[in-house]
């Protein structure tokens, strides 16, 4: 068997600088003796780096015993070679060669026709350039950029949603308020009482729905304070139990060192048990579930990579079961309102998207990992905060204790929620004045002269907003108290300027208790 020097000087004529070059290219080189199969003739260091195997452990050795772990790349020469062969030409190729440690080389290759004897190719040079850290970059990206395109479209969707809610809320609003207003004007055992109940019923399941829908765009009102979780789960423990059937064991597991995060108590809930009963659902002949916290720590994100939490300490709260499972595609999908796996009618399909919009809405961060037949898991990490001593509760508030007769200017642009505030308002005995816009209350300030006990004013509204408006009376009329009303959510609030404990909010819809209490509490 000939040398690589040998080759060289068949195939050169002796000129040593090709020899050279070949040698110290950047790019992997081969050259094979293809009359009986591919046999190495000469190995350049390049590509003995890629194998990461010395170039003289190749040499006169045939494919199989330099590859035979990868078959299939041993077939993929074995055709490339035939090409050559029969087109008697160049051939370029991309594919991958599995190295023996285990990974995976993506490459491309170009097959040049050496040498001819009696019209047929005998050698062919190969040359290889590395294409897996392109590649893999090009993943990342389609990865990145998928996932930033489904990140977009729950976006359009919980968009769409806020909207719609929104507008609802302020349809709600005179339901639930006028029915309420009928109902205690009834006397006891009117024949009306318990249809009316009904309807109010029936609108507070709406009202349920309409907040599901806002959580899961992230425009919901929540009454953040601190929750340590594993004191959370911990008296959840006994309720989740009983909502399990008998064939379902529960294991709970505390992890966490650091467990309190700045939540909505009922909401966290919430989203707890609509998990537990997903996990249920996904195990129709009984099994396992686990419900586990856990702490974490998480670095900086790629910055392209607009669904990734923020950096920083986070509590992890998981929940596993032994069930169906799920294949990609569902998973792709499982956060998006209205899509279900269950029959028609047995679902609404806002379960797992109010999930996500809750956990996002606190600053968190939700995964699933599930395969078909091997179970589901789902992973919940929501930052922790420094102050450790979680609140329990908020004392009952106390309802209004007498009336006076109190001026309050109310600004609502719907006419519907307008006239329930002033309905209410002046059943309760103060004297209520209420207009459509901001402009309409500047001038009833100016014939007032800014003899009003509280200002009543919706956040969004056309021209003017709420605080807007607010500030600009708070300028004329020093001490002048505001109550907000909005059905969105913090974050919201605080890109129109209206946030903490100091600028009170009534959240939409808003029962009478709701309106009852807190305008007497500014009051007095």
């Amino acid at each position: 068997m000939e040398n690589q020097r040998d080759i060289f000087e068949g195939l050169t004529g002796g000129d040593e600088r090709y020899q050279v070059f070949f040698e110290h290219s950047p790019v992997g080189m081969v050259i094979w003796d293809v009359r009986d199969g591919i046999r190495f003739v000469a190995v350049n260091q390049a590509m003995a780096d890629l194998k990461k195997a010395p170039a003289h452990e190749c040499i006169g050795k045939r494919i199989e015993e330099v590859f035979g772990h990868d078959r299939d790349f041993i077939a993929n020469q074995m055709d490339a070679v035939r090409v050559v062969q029969e087109t008697r030409a160049p051939l370029s190729r991309e594919s991958s060669l599995r190295l023996p440690d285990g990974k995976r080389l993506s490459y491309k290759a170009y097959y040049y026709p050496l040498e001819e004897v009696a019209g047929r190719v005998v050698s062919i040079g190969v040359a290889v350039a590395d294409e897996t850290e392109r590649i893999r970059g090009e993943e990342e990206r389609g990865r990145l950029q998928d996932k930033l395109l489904h990140s977009q479209k729950l976006e359009a969707v919980g968009r769409l949603a806020a909207g719609i809610a929104h507008d609802f809320n302020n349809m709600l609003a005179p339901i639930l308020g006028y029915t309420e207003i009928v109902l205690e004007d009834l006397p006891p055992g009117h024949p009306n009482a318990n249809r009316l109940e009904q309807v109010r019923v029936a609108a507070e399941r709406s009202k349920k729905l309409v907040s599901q829908l806002l959580s899961y765009s992230r425009k919901q009102m929540l009454t953040m304070v601190p929750i340590d979780v594993n004191l959370l789960i911990h008296q959840m423990e006994p309720m989740v139990r009983r909502m399990l059937r008998d064939d379902i064991e529960l294991s709970v597991h505390f992890e966490a060192e650091r467990s309190v995060v700045k939540a909505d108590r009922s909401q966290l809930e919430h989203v707890v048990m609509n998990l537990a009963v997903n996990a249920q659902d996904a195990m129709p002949a009984g099994g396992r579930l686990e419900i586990k916290t856990a702490d974490t720590t998480l670095g900086e994100a790629s910055s392209d990579d607009a669904d990734a939490p923020r950096a920083g300490d986070y509590v992890v709260l998981s929940v596993r079961d032994v069930g169906l499972g799920m294949d990609a595609g569902t998973q792709q999908r499982i956060f998006e309102p209205f899509f279900s796996t269950k029959a028609v009618g047995e679902s609404s399909g806002l379960g797992l998207a109010t999930v996500y919009g809750t956990v996002k809405q606190h600053g968190g961060h939700i995964v699933v990992e599930s395969q078909p037949g091997q179970g589901s898991c789902f992973r919940i990490s929501l930052p922790v905060i420094e102050d450790h001593a979680a609140r329990k509760g908020r004392d009952d508030a106390k309802g209004p204790t007498q009336k006076k007769p109190e001026r309050i200017v109310v600004v609502e642009d719907q006419e519907i929620v307008r006239d329930l505030a002033r309905v209410v308002l002046e059943r309760q005995g103060y004297e209520v004045l209420a207009v459509e816009n901001a402009d309409q209350c500047l001038a009833l300030f100016d014939r007032l002269e800014g003899q009003v006990g509280l200002l009543i004013t919706d956040v969004v509204m056309p021209g003017r907003n709420g605080k807007q408006l607010y500030d600009e009376l708070a300028r004329r009329y020093r001490g002048l108290k505001v109550l907000f009303m909005s059905g969105y959510d913090e974050g919201f609030l605080a890109e129109k300027g209206v946030v903490g404990d100091a600028l009170p909010v009534l959240s939409k819809p808003f029962s009478i208790r709701d309106i009852e209490q807190k305008v007497r509490s500014l009051l007095d």
